[in-house]
């Protein structure tokens, strides 16, 4: 079989990161800059660390809140024309909450590079949280929503569950009763911390004159001129295993069975073989989960893996949905095939196929201007430099099959599973989960 990656020679003038840097406000905020002439769009994004693991305990869901919030005014911008400067031009400004940060995210035009900039610096400067109890009642009906969605729910019970009294279990929504309780004064003093805390990081990509942009940003982009807060760092979490069920009247059992995975921060080689065990384990249809349970044995429509990544510490993850009739058989099939992987070592050719199948993901994937500002901003965040498309496919290329191998043996064995379910049982499932 051809190895896909032994052609990354030929691809490298395509790929290579010329990044261009600097910082504004006596280092407070860091911009990165990707140049890719040959699109019309500039992208911009900017990420904060102030995400779920930031909310104080009761008032879960702050960061999510204050990310609807920016939104809705300044001290010079009503929300219409917050959103209007930038729509009204034919580009797209929005916003996600993570556990760890928060990323607001523009795409316009480079004739319009100027004023978003300054728009942005606005937002991250002199919201006031106008329309605090008519959001409030939105991020409400998010809620409700996530709880008529199981399989986005489960996501929610599972990291709760696992991470217990960790500030990585807030559930990012928050609650009913944690939402109500949060006021102006309490958004203010997260605002001040985290969106100002000269530790913001802008990435843009795009159609730029890398000449006038350090000029542009220092005639748009305000100085907050405050201190430079270094928050607190938040503790490695402990993986907790087990089995928890919730019971809810579903119509089929929604599961996620998950093992502890590596960070982040932790060693790269690991975190590389992370990715690669997902792929062959669940990863798409070729996977071992997938042409077992649902290609062979016809038990289940959704079944996947997934590697859930955060700072110091990671999660590889085994989520489905099955009717209540086929949820032991389901479980038992899965770890099955775990085991397997313990103790059997793949062909050189099978881990070359995923292998193959991860670089054309993710070479095909970098044709987008946005995907490379993730990558720059996500990577930049946790870890200080860009994970180049070069490093990745180096590190794809060194993997070999037993270390596959001993990745399932160092982090998926039964003392460190954790399962937790959604159904209207429960169900007498302990010995299934012995190796």
């Amino acid at each position: 079989m051809r190895k896909h990656y032994r052609r990354k020679s030929y691809l490298k003038p395509y790929f290579e990161d010329e990044i261009y840097s600097f910082t504004t406000d006596g280092g407070r905020v860091s911009f990165y800059l990707k140049q890719i002439p040959y699109v019309f769009s500039v992208n911009i994004g900017v990420w904060i660390p102030g995400g779920a693991v930031c909310d104080p305990k009761g008032k879960e869901g702050m960061a999510h809140l204050i990310e609807h919030l920016i939104f809705k005014g300044t001290e010079t911008r009503t929300d219409e024309e917050i959103l209007s400067a930038v729509e009204s031009k034919g580009g797209q400004i929005n916003a996600y909450t993570s556990q760890e940060f928060t990323c607001i995210q523009v795409t316009i035009l480079p004739e319009h590079l100027s004023e978003t900039l300054e728009l942005i610096s606005d937002i991250l400067h002199h919201s006031t949280f106008a329309s605090l109890d008519k959001e409030k009642n939105v991020v409400l009906e998010e809620i409700a929503l996530l709880e008529d969605t199981p399989e986005e729910l489960i996501d929610d019970l599972f990291n709760c569950f696992v991470w217990g009294e960790h500030p990585l279990a807030n559930p990012i929504l928050g609650t009913e009763e944690s939402i109500e309780k949060i006021t102006k004064a309490d958004l203010q003093r997260f605002y001040k911390k985290w969106y100002q805390c000269g530790k913001i990081i802008v990435v843009v990509v795009g159609n730029i004159d890398l000449r006038n942009f350090e000029r542009i940003v220092k005639d748009s982009f305000l100085c907050y001129g405050k201190k430079n807060i270094n928050p607190k760092s938040i503790p490695k979490p402990s993986f907790r295993s087990g089995v928890k069920c919730h019971l809810k009247d579903v119509a089929q059992v929604h599961f996620s069975l998950g093992f502890p995975a590596p960070g982040i921060k932790d060693n790269r080689k690991y975190r590389y073989v992370s990715f690669v065990a997902v792929s062959v384990l669940g990863g798409s249809s070729t996977s071992k989960l997938f042409y077992k349970i649902r290609e062979q044995e016809g038990l289940a429509y959704n079944i996947y893996s997934d590697y859930e990544l955060f700072g110091n510490v990671g999660c590889v993850q085994v989520c489905g949905s099955v009717s209540h009739s086929n949820f032991s058989k389901v479980l038992a099939l899965t770890i099955e095939e775990i085991k397997k992987l313990r103790e059997e070592l793949l062909s050189e050719d099978i881990l070359e196929k995923y292998k193959n199948e991860m670089v054309g993901d993710w070479l095909l994937y970098q044709e987008f201007a946005t995907s490379h500002l993730s990558r720059i901003g996500f990577s930049i965040f946790y870890t200080g430099e860009v994970l180049s498309v070069e490093e990745y496919l180096t590190a794809l290329e060194n993997i070999k099959p037993i270390d596959v191998c001993e990745f399932f043996q160092e982090f998926c064995d039964p003392d460190k599973l954790a399962l937790v379910y959604m159904s209207p049982k429960e169900y007498e499932i302990e010995e299934i989960l012995k190796f």
